[in-house]
């Protein structure tokens, strides 16, 4: 609406608009037409709320162009959601194309992404120890909206954990030992280690999990995604044989088969949003979306691990003090045993 009317008011269409093509060609029609057009804005469609003969002309008109493109998309969707063809709009006087697809969003960022997009996923699959050639099995599209539904704190905690890199800027202990447990610690240990109060942390994000999947998630969906997470945190092969529904059972083997560190991080395999978009077919729920929730979620799991990690290791009584002070007594015993040896 704020653009129309900017471009009613002389204002040029930039590349930088959000769908400036589509606004391109409304200022094309605009510039031909012998009409004097006016501007209202009509509120969302109310045909449900209110009867037909209630409405003025500007809702009924409203409501058959709501209509309209309910029918467009709905066809859209029905003939096996086809490429949109990407020829030019009257009124465009250019185009760019990234892979065959028109840009229709800031040109800028589209080109800026496309140039390191590849190198990102490169360095992620470096992280997951994933060969790069299995890189094109990577939910891509729904790891970059998990990234971008979560506030910079998070999003700076998550590049330095995956990167096993401190979230704090502190010197490293000589000794990376676990706090809780006290075996050697590293990046996946934080998710992997199994005290008891870690067991109660893990279980519980888990159950929250499956509600949140049973919601809106496929049947067998919930006990699919649990099942990998335990045996990614058990460093175990999964139980597929527990999961009945035989195209959820092959989706937890290709999930499983891009490596335990993806679940464990939240990252999924493409098919799982290819899955949900065949099933729900209706056009407006996006499976990407929905499953950044779920790939949030497993993150909210990594991070209370850690603050629990944290916790303990500022504790008098934790693991880390236990093996100092073992090695304080060693040491100590030694002088003793050297003064001793003194004339």
């Amino acid at each position: 609406m704020d653009a129309v009317t900017a471009i009613l008011n002389g204002a040029t269409v930039n590349s930088t608009w959000s769908s400036y093509d589509i606004l391109i060609l409304i200022k094309h029609q605009l510039d031909i037409s012998s009409i004097q057009w006016t501007m209202r804005h009509v509120g969302g469609p109310m045909d449900d709320e209110k009867d037909w003969k209630d409405f003025d002309i500007w809702e009924q008109t409203n409501v058959r162009a709501d209509t309209m493109a309910k029918e467009a998309l709905q066809n859209w969707v029905d003939s096996g959601r086809q490429r949109i063809s990407t020829t030019g709009v009257p009124g465009t006087p250019w185009t760019i194309s990234i892979s065959g697809e028109t840009i229709t969003s800031n040109i800028r960022n589209e080109i800026y992404d496309s140039v390191w997009t590849p190198q990102i996923q490169k360095n992620w699959c470096k992280r997951m120890h994933l060969e790069h050639d299995l890189s094109n099995h990577i939910d891509w599209i729904t790891f970059g909206k998990t990234m971008k539904n979560c506030d910079d704190n998070d999003r700076q905690f998550r590049t330095k954990h995956m990167a096993h890199i401190s979230a704090k800027r502190r010197r490293e202990r000589e000794d990376e030992v676990c706090p809780r447990c006290g075996v050697s610690e590293n990046n996946t240990h934080i998710y992997e280690c199994t005290t008891d109060e870690t067991t109660v942390i893990f279980e519980t994000h888990c159950l929250e999990l499956e509600v949140t999947i049973d919601s809106k998630g496929l049947p067998g969906m919930s006990l699919a995604i649990s099942e990998l997470l335990r045996a990614a945190r058990a460093q175990t092969e999964p139980n597929f044989d527990i999961i009945f529904q035989h195209e959820i059972q092959q989706l937890a083997r290709q999930q499983w088969e891009i490596g335990s560190r993806a679940i464990q991080w939240g990252i999924f395999h493409h098919e799982w949003a290819t899955k949900l978009t065949t099933d729900w077919n209706d056009g407006r729920r996006c499976a990407h979306k929905w499953m950044a929730t779920i790939s949030n979620k497993i993150w909210d799991l990594n991070k209370e691990l850690w603050e629990h990690r944290n916790d303990v290791l500022h504790k008098n009584d934790n693991a880390v003090r236990t093996l100092e002070n073992e090695r304080l007594d060693t040491d100590i015993a030694n002088i003793i045993e050297e003064i001793k040896l003194i004339p």
